[in-house]
């Protein structure tokens, strides 16, 4: 997404806050759900992160 486009995202109110980031930093931090970060991590690898299964994720 370009930088300029951050400021035409609008949210609810859910979430504490937002930013960009590229992937390889989203992988890296520790507050992130586990379960996203692994299929971030898989999505990444070229495998179907859409499967719960291989997310570690029940079905």
């Amino acid at each position: 997404m370009p930088a300029a486009a951050q400021n035409d995202v609008i949210f609810g109110d859910e979430g504490q806050f937002w930013r960009m980031a590229c992937v390889d930093t989203v992988l890296q931090w520790p507050d992130v759900a586990g379960a996203l970060q692994d299929r971030l991590a898989l999505w990444r690898a070229g495998a179907p992160a859409s499967d719960p299964a291989l997310a570690g994720l029940p079905r």
